[in-house]
């Protein structure tokens, strides 16, 4: 596969690092790393994956994401370069490529006095990611504002579909197999020194509540109700924040090996430096069984955690 990817052209690097692509810097590496320039580059590459039988993911920005040491198998696409990271104005809709950093559409966004897209300022990852994983925080998600999606299949085929057909939820999506390459949004006009006070002040709501000067890929778990904010019922646990919850278990501070919950918000896990994902994988597992035990209540995993096999 790596020899004629290379003879069409086709950047391909095998055995090529991947955990220090991610957010945590740490983990496993990719079996074969490519980096369409063009999409049809892309359509190319999914053609052949699929004709091959061979595994393939899509590499984003690498946040919301942690791979274990090991080999991750078959082909990881990297979606970067001008045809990916693209941003165009049409009246009140933005569209984007799907390698676009999510501050780099804020920040567009709020230039062109386009409101709509606060609701993700501060949040880590790439249009593409965002739309998968329909990213978003206290004051709503990505795909609040999704007007459509461009969405390659397993066969190289286009096909631009409405925010109906990606069945978008609580940070979740339908993508069928289909990878995002492009998405628009459809804003409202606003003065510009309106929203960038408002993203302003979601920034710094963050720094002042989260870690974010650590090494850490966000939120670890979903919240189990499904909301954004940390409300719920005092007396139902089900209805708590995922980071209530991991902090009422007394999770705060632990620690194994070179990860840790964060003591400033607990439901982010940190990693030192040169630290392994295999650690960061095991606090949050004892985290989640901590909380089970406590209160009864299943933590999902926001956080994607990619298959490796042992490296050879």
């Amino acid at each position: 596969m790596l020899g004629d990817l290379i003879a069409a052209g086709i950047p391909a690097e095998a055995d090529a690092p991947l955990g220090a692509r991610t957010w945590y810097r740490c983990g496993g590496r990719a079996e074969l790393l490519v980096k369409p320039r063009t999409v049809d580059e892309a359509a190319e590459i999914r053609r052949r994956s699929a004709d091959s039988g061979t595994p393939f993911r899509v590499l984003g920005g690498g946040a919301n994401l942690l791979v274990p040491e090991g080999v991750v198998p078959g082909i990881t696409a990297r979606l970067a370069g001008p045809a990916f990271e693209g941003v165009r104005l049409e009246a009140q809709r933005l569209e984007a490529g799907a390698g676009v950093d999510l501050y780099a559409l804020v920040t567009a966004a709020t230039r062109a006095g386009l409101a709509g897209l606060a609701r993700v300022a501060g949040v880590p990852g790439t249009v593409g990611g965002g739309i998968a994983m329909n990213a978003g925080g206290a004051h709503g998600a990505l795909g609040d504002r999704l007007a459509s999606a461009t969405l390659l299949d397993a066969a190289g085929r286009l096909e631009r579909v409405p925010p109906s057909a990606l069945r978008l939820g609580y940070r979740t999506s339908e993508l069928g197999g289909r990878l995002v390459v492009a998405a628009a949004f459809l804003l409202e006009p606003e003065d510009p020194a309106s929203i960038r006070a408002r993203v302003r002040e979601r920034l710094a709501l963050k720094k002042a509540e989260q870690p974010l000067a650590a090494k850490s890929a966000g939120c670890a778990f979903r919240n189990p109700s499904g909301a954004s904010a940390s409300v719920g019922d005092p007396q139902d646990p089900g209805s708590w924040a995922a980071g209530k919850l991991i902090d009422a278990a007394g999770c705060k501070g632990l620690r194994i090996g070179s990860a840790r919950v964060s003591e400033r918000h607990a439901n982010f896990v940190t990693v030192d430096a040169g630290g392994r994902a295999a650690d960061v994988l095991a606090v949050m597992d004892e985290a989640a069984r901590r909380v089970a035990d406590r209160f009864g209540v299943a933590l999902e995993r926001e956080v994607a955690v990619w298959t490796t096999r042992p490296s050879p």
